[in-house]
Formats: C-alpha cells, structure tokens, sequence
C-alpha cells in the first residue's frame, strides 16, 4: 500500500480530503475515496494496491464472447439517439467517426455506411467482433496509434473513469478531431441528486468500483481540462439514467414499458436538472 495522495488526481490542488474507504467488488481490498474541493472532483489512488486489471477486463469479455461472435446487430433507441444530436451539433451526418473504447462496435453500427467508422479496443475479444462487423479497429492504446486523418467527431463513452492519466489522452484526442468537428465524452456523474441522495444515507453508489473506476470528474474540472488552451467549447451538456434503472426487468411487458418511459425521461427536459449519474458532455472545435 503506498502512502495517501497529497494533491488532486486531476486538477493537482493540494485542497483534498479522505472520505471513506471503498470496498472493491473485484478484489479483497479497500481503496480510500478522495475529494477534491478546488475542482470538486472525486477519485481513488490506483497504486494504493497492486492489482492486476488486464485479467479482470478479458474476463467480462470472454463470459459473452461466444454470444457476442453469434448474435445478430440489433439497433437500440439510446445510440441511435446519439448518432442524432451528433448529426444535430455537426450541422449534417458525419463523414467519419472514431470511437475509443467502442467494445464490440454496437454505437459505430449505428450510423450509415456513407460514414466511416473507426474503433479502439484493447480487448482482443471485442475487437474481433468488430472486424467480423468490417469495422476499422485499432487494438492499441491511443498514443501508439498512427491515426491518418481527422474526425468530424471523436466519441469516448464510459472511458474516462477508467484512465490513470487522463489528460494528456484527451489532449491526444483533441488533436484527432477536424475544424468544426465535436469531441463527445459520458463519465459518471458524482454530482447528481442520486448520488448525494445515496451518500447522505450511506448507500454505496454503483459506480464506485475501484480499480476498475478511478475517477469521477467534476462538469467543471472536464471543461477545464477539454477547453484550456484549446479552440474547443461546450455546446451541449445533460444527464441522464443510462436506461439503468427498471425495477420491472423481470416482468417482459412492464419491463418494457418502464425502459420507454425512461427514455423519454432521460431525453426531455427533465434531463437539464442533475437528477442522474450519466453526464453527457459535447464539445465543439472552432
């Protein structure tokens, strides 16, 4: 176990607190939870132990691995809504989109095939997926990359969280993205209502999973960081569900029902109010 941390993971203000310790739900071991209170940000130490995540991550991809290389691509209502406000803020549909962490490539088998999709995973398993869907993936971390172009839009979805030093990969990825092209980034949201709400009465939220999640960003500390000496700014921004929650999962046609109903939810109004843990951010290049 090393020693506490003495300054933000993320904003290096030396104006930080021990919460509480967090059990890990992968290994036999607490991490102590951190919060910042310059940039109001919260975030684990991923040397407190020594754990190895690579195993963990290919042993969520092999539990669906065959499932994965069988199943049928089926659209679904929350990428496709993506896809949408992507085209909405672009002005027109995107001529090329790069995903980072696209996992199996569900969200790219979204668009048309008038626009060029373009993947990283660093799962072997996920990634042959997507080549069995004739997607361009990289199986590489980013800085390794010999990326040949631009994109009209660069997306990382439920990516940040994980990243041990996620500021030099989001200026990495600031530099992929064409004039007038969007960077769209989905991190847990430690600042919603739910969140406070299961804090104030000791209920362990969900999204604290350490290692696997290191950091939970402040909206402030991301534009910070997306927006500092850079021709990029915020366009777009909301919160949502992530379609999490449905106490009706058992039952088909309640099930149903209540995941429609949050959808409308999660897209109207109702999702510029910070009730939710999923924070949509979009940035736009100049």
């Amino acid at each position: 176990m090393t020693d506490k941390l003495t300054k933000c993971r993320l904003c290096s203000s030396e104006n930080i607190k021990v919460l509480k310790p967090i059990s890990s739900p992968y290994f036999d071991k607490t991490f102590l939870l951190y919060h910042c209170k310059t940039c109001n940000s919260k975030f684990f130490n991923p040397e407190e132990h020594t754990v190895s995540l690579d195993k963990l991550y290919e042993d969520f991809a092999s539990k669906k691995y065959q499932e994965m290389l069988s199943a049928p691509f089926k659209k679904n209502k929350m990428w496709n809504h993506q896809t949408k406000i992507i085209a909405n803020l672009l002005g027109k549909n995107p001529g090329s989109v790069l995903d980072i962490g696209c996992r199996t490539g569900d969200f790219l088998m979204h668009f048309d095939k008038n626009t060029k999709k373009e993947g990283v995973e660093l799962s072997k398993q996920y990634a042959e997926v997507c080549e069995k869907r004739e997607l361009t993936v990289y199986s590489d971390f980013v800085e390794n990359i010999d990326f040949k172009d631009q994109y009209d839009a660069v997306t990382c979805y439920a990516l940040l969280e994980h990243i041990v030093d996620p500021v030099p990969l989001i200026n990495q990825l600031k530099k992929l993205i064409k004039p007038n092209g969007l960077l769209v980034i989905l991190v847990p949201w430690h600042e919603c209502l739910k969140e406070k709400f299961l804090y104030t009465f000791g209920i362990k939220w969900h999204m604290f999973t350490p290692p696997e999640h290191l950091n939970y960003y402040s909206k402030k500390v991301l534009n910070d960081i997306v927006t500092k000496d850079s021709d990029f700014k915020l366009v777009k921004s909301y919160s949502s569900s992530g379609g999490l929650i449905n106490p009706f999962k058992a039952v088909p046609v309640l099930g149903k029902a209540f995941s429609l109903f949050m959808f409308i939810i999660d897209s109207s109004f109702i999702n510029q109010i910070p009730l939710f843990d999923h924070l949509y951010l979009y940035y736009k290049k100049d």
